[in-house]
């Protein structure tokens, strides 16, 4: 490519050297545009005017420099007053107005601010006031919906600044370059240097629509000045300074081998003929061929321009380096990431400590070693201190022309995923014990009815050690044939009516023990209205159920007593009455004058046995009601049972004649083998137990005799 570029620069030459040495190329160009197009001591200066000369001597043509504003200067263009305008940005008007070269450089625009402001980013400047001189970035700022605040447009860039001094904006917006010797020429010491990156525009040189041969002449020329090394060297000297004031005098390129080379081709002279006639040819191509010549150079601009538009866009990183370790190419992610320009990364060498951020780049792009990797995890730590988290892919693949080996990194940003990551594992682990700590069984599975896992008190009941081994088993991998049956139908009836399911029964747990649970299924749905799965909870209500059990006792046994008491009420009333009648009636008879003295004597007798009946049922009743109340109180004394028994025996003949049982005899054992039988117990109890036995005995009894008594049975005495 150098030599064919080489060829055609001595073609051209011989052609300027014969049709070009007395043509003037009449360019407009600014004056108050530093370091690109300035006057500095009465004489236009910058980079822009260097590139220009440097055609100039490629093509032997000499050039007359307008000066004015843009509007003026694109008037003159319009009407054919100049042939050409330095420093166009790229913009759709401009494309569509006019004919634009390939970009020759770019200028990056900042945000100067005063020392005081709190703007530290570029949306921070949407609510205020800007100033600004670009009319491309004007229009941009207009049409951005999210920028509420004031635009001025100015004239210079230099009232940008003073917009700012004077407090008539809050942020100015201009060259990044241009600020910074405007600051210092002028020592503006409140604004703050150096700005907050803004964007970068290329910028051409345009030409009218129907001025195709220069434009071609003009893109040819640009591209021999970078092969050969001119382009460089003169960006050297304005852009490898630290400011404008250093610029020395402007280096002269030498050509003297290109015309010695040129004299060569003279010997030749027939060779230069041919390239003549070709020559000739090329001016005489038609517009039709000459458009697709320059829709091509359009479409392959734009989609480079695109291309790295949407690499830029992306939030990963994405990196290229070449086979002599120079990084070619880099997104805008990977600059922010590291806090950098893309331009401070491109075309420096992988490796180079000297570079801000090398450690990151290091990291990402490892320089030990060529091989290709996949998905290598990097931790980062960002400009702004934050934990960053990348899977990095490097590959070598081969360029489709020059079959130059390049190596494409590319990092995918997963610090957001590994954050979901950890918080989704702290939920499960969280989960997993609230779930483990509930003594309930618990379980869930999938819509083939296949174990999805369960808590540590189902793999208990199951005995199984952990969820890995019952994950993926089905009832019948873990239960008996008949209980896997029936919980199967039991599952499927679930799932296809799509309802909670509530089951009691019995099961057998790890240790062979019957436990009754009480089971809860229902159905797993997902956002779509599908069933998925189910899960359930069984809970071990055996206690419960025992306490139910006795509480049924308990309820027939107090119903039962409910019903003996009211017996005892009836009977005890016809008790009561008796003697209350008994007592009555005689004292009634007491009050009549004719009875004699025997017969009230009689009468008093019996009113007092009647009186004597009365107390004692009463005392049986509320020894009874200290029985259910439990407040009976057991005095336990030693004893003698044999007197007991011969003292109860003559209390019951006493009364025979109270009870009206004279035809039914009382009669009495005890042990012989001693006199006195000594226990220990409450003997008035002992004593009113037995009573109460023998008066139930005699009243039921007509005929014969009651017996009672006592023997000694395994030195236990039974009554």
């Amino acid at each position: 490519m150098r030599l064919k570029l080489l060829f055609l620069f001595i073609i051209l030459l011989l052609f300027s050297s014969v049709n070009a040495a007395d043509y003037t190329l009449r360019v407009g160009v600014r004056n108050n545009y530093p370091p690109f197009e300035f006057k500095s001591n009465s004489k236009l200066i910058g980079f822009n005017i260097d590139i220009l000369n440097q055609l100039s001597d490629v093509f032997s043509f000499d050039i007359e420099f307008v000066e004015g504003d843009k509007n003026r200067l694109l008037q003159l263009l319009d009407s054919s007053k100049i042939d050409l305008v330095s420093f166009c940005f790229q913009s759709t008007d401009f494309k569509e107005n006019y004919n634009l070269s390939i970009p020759y450089n770019m200028v990056a625009f900042g945000i100067y601010i005063p020392y005081q402001s709190n703007i530290s980013q570029p949306q921070d400047i949407m609510p205020y006031k800007v100033s600004l001189q670009n009319e491309l970035l004007y229009e941009m700022m207009l049409s951005n919906k999210n920028f509420a605040g004031d635009l001025v447009l100015r004239r210079s860039q230099n009232q940008c600044l003073q917009d700012i001094l004077k407090g008539d904006a809050e942020a100015a917006i201009i060259s990044t370059l241009t600020g910074k010797y405007l600051i210092e020429k002028h020592n503006y010491n409140m604004i703050k240097v150096p700005p907050i990156n803004f964007k970068n525009l290329q910028y051409s040189f345009a030409f009218e629509k129907n001025n195709d041969s220069l434009l071609v002449q003009i893109n040819e020329g640009l591209n021999i000045l970078r092969e050969t090394g001119t382009y460089d060297r003169v960006y050297q000297k304005w852009f490898g300074e630290v400011h404008p004031k250093q610029i020395t005098e402007q280096i002269k390129v030498v050509y003297w081998p290109y015309y010695v080379m040129a004299v060569i081709i003279l010997l030749l002279l027939f060779l230069f003929v041919n390239q003549r006639k070709n020559y000739l040819h090329l001016k005489s191509l038609n517009q039709k061929e000459i458009d697709i010549r320059l829709n091509a150079e359009r479409l392959l601009y734009e989609f480079e321009n695109l291309s790295q538009n949407i690499l830029d866009k992306l939030p990963h990183i994405f990196l290229i380096r070449n086979n002599d370790r120079k990084y070619t190419s880099v997104n805008q992610t990977l600059a922010d990431l590291i806090g950098v320009r893309k331009e401070e990364i491109l075309n420096t060498i992988a490796g180079d400590t000297k570079i801000q951020g090398s450690n990151m780049l290091d990291i990402i792009d490892p320089t030990e070693t060529d091989e290709e990797f996949k998905n290598h995890k990097v931790r980062l730590i960002d400009k702004d201190s934050q934990l960053r988290i990348f899977e990095v892919t490097r590959t070598k693949i081969k360029r489709a022309v020059t079959r130059e080996e390049i190596f494409v990194i590319i990092g995918i940003d997963e610090s957001k995923r590994e954050k979901y990551e950890r918080l989704l594992n702290r939920e499960k682990a969280l989960l997993n014990s609230l779930i483990n700590s509930i003594p309930d069984l618990i379980f869930y599975k999938n819509k083939n009815l296949e174990y999805m896992g369960g808590n540590e008190a189902f793999l208990n009941f199951t005995r199984l050690k952990s969820n890995v081994e019952i994950v993926g088993k089905k009832d019948i991998d873990i239960f008996p044939k008949n209980i896997a049956e029936k919980y199967r139908l039991s599952d499927e009836e679930l799932m296809n009516t799509r309802k909670p399911e509530e089951l009691t029964g019995w099961e057998t747990g790890a240790n062979g023990e019957r436990i009754l649970y009480y089971t809860v299924k229902v159905p797993i749905i997902d956002d779509i209205g599908d069933v998925i799965g189910l899960v359930g909870i069984s809970r071990d209500i055996t206690k419960q159920a025992e306490i139910q059990d006795e509480l049924q006792k308990a309820k027939v046994k107090a119903e039962e007593s409910d019903k003996l008491k009211t017996t005892f009420l009836n009977n005890l009333s016809h008790e009561i009455r008796t003697p209350l009648n008994s007592i009555i009636g005689f004292s009634d008879l007491l009050t009549d004058p004719d009875i004699t003295d025997d017969q009230r004597e009689d009468f008093t007798e019996l009113i007092s046995k009647s009186g004597g009946s009365l107390l004692a049922l009463v005392d049986d009743i509320i020894d009874l009601s200290k029985i259910e109340a439990n407040q009976v109180q057991i005095n336990m004394l030693e004893f003698d049972a044999n007197k007991m028994i011969v003292d109860l025996h003559e209390a019951i003949e006493d009364s025979r004649d109270q009870i009206h049982k004279q035809a039914v005899t009382v009669e009495y054992e005890i042990p012989e083998v001693t006199n006195e039988v000594l226990i220990k117990s409450d003997e008035f109890r002992v004593r009113q137990i037995l009573s109460n036995l023998i008066k139930n005995a005699l009243k039921y009894t007509e005929k014969v005799s009651v017996q009672f008594g006592a023997e000694i049975q395994n030195e236990k005495l039974v009554f």
